[in-house]
């Protein structure tokens, strides 16, 4: 059975345009694999086309488009995405992160994994560093087809490279389902919540948004792709 990797893990939310240390890709949610990491088999690719928006004020409201690779080896997965972000002129955020299996019992539906990873926008001078553990749940399906659920949880700081300035840092989470096709074809969608200390100001800032991605799915290095 060729391994796939349901969902694309590659991004926290930014909490808006006033507050640039949030996250890694603007308005999109972190996404966790673990299912897929204990699912064996050669290197699987998967190429994502993603679609982000903020919900509330600290969100900025702000429309995401864009995509993102997945290299899955083992029990790791590689991942990374670029996305432009709407804001009257549009911006570019980048992103990457490697998640790692860390338990999955066997015969259980039940998968655990870590991540981490970074996050910057091309008009602010930041790097945000998610940190995180997460847990899928894969129920059985016939016909092939793989639907997963995960929850994540998450630590974040971001580093202001700034004269003066501090560290900020918060806490996340995120959940979601993925659904991928017996012929790789994969899609989902995922909710996200992010609360950060701005520095210095004695306040936080909140934000809420929303994801979806559509892709495909394929094995590498010897895998039958099925």
């Amino acid at each position: 059975m060729k391994r796939t990797l349901g969902f694309i893990a590659v991004a926290a939310l930014v909490a808006g345009s006033v507050t640039p240390a949030s996250a890694q890709l603007w308005n999109f949610p972190v996404v966790a694999t673990p299912n897929a990491l204990f699912a064996g088999g050669g290197p699987t690719v998967g190429i994502y086309g993603l679609y982000g928006r903020g919900l509330n004020d600290d969100s900025g409201k702000l429309d995401a488009f864009g995509g993102a690779a997945v290299l899955g080896l083992n029990r790791f997965a590689i991942k990374a995405g670029a996305m432009s972000v709407r804001n009257g002129s549009s911006e570019i955020t980048f992103a990457g992160q490697i998640e790692a299996g860390l338990f999955a019992p066997e015969g259980s539906p039940v998968a655990i994994s870590a991540f981490a990873g970074f996050g910057t926008l091309n008009n602010v001078i930041s790097t945000n560093i998610p940190f995180g553990l997460a847990i899928g749940i894969a129920p059985p399906m016939e016909g092939g087809t793989q639907v997963t659920i995960f929850g994540a949880a998450r630590g974040q700081m971001t580093k202001i490279d700034s004269p003066g300035a501090s560290n900020e840092f918060g806490f996340g989470g995120s959940g979601g389902v993925g659904v991928v096709l017996p012929m790789g074809i994969g899609f989902g969608a995922a909710v996200d919540f992010l609360s950060i200390d701005l520095a210095g100001s004695g306040s936080s800032t909140s934000a809420l948004g929303v994801g979806a991605w559509v892709g495909y799915n394929f094995s590498v290095g010897g895998g039958n792709g099925m």
